[in-house]
């Protein structure tokens, strides 16, 4: 999902509709996992090497996959919730 993001809106819509459009709890929630375990980790670079302005947008993307991963555990569509959250990293991460 993230390589989607970084390639633009077209691709990562393209990413959310082939989601499944049930079982959040299953493979979506793990790729949540691991989404927010990079983004953590990218984070951690970016207190060493980059600004303040990089490692706040990183932290906070990471905190909107948190949220997301939540909602997940419920009753929620994940191509719809994969759209938002992709809507949002795009603005942190590459706005």
């Amino acid at each position: 999902l993230l390589s989607a993001i970084e390639e633009g809106k077209g691709r990562w819509l393209e990413r959310a509709l082939r989601q499944a459009p049930w079982q959040a709890r299953g493979d979506f929630s793990a790729m949540l996992v691991a989404l927010g375990g990079l983004l953590g980790e990218r984070a951690r670079d970016a207190a060493d090497r980059a600004g303040p302005d990089r490692l706040t947008r990183l932290v906070t993307a990471a905190d909107r996959v948190q949220t997301a991963y939540e909602a997940a555990q419920g009753n929620v569509n994940p191509q719809l919730l994969m759209a938002s959250l992709a809507a949002e990293l795009e603005e942190q991460l590459c706005g």
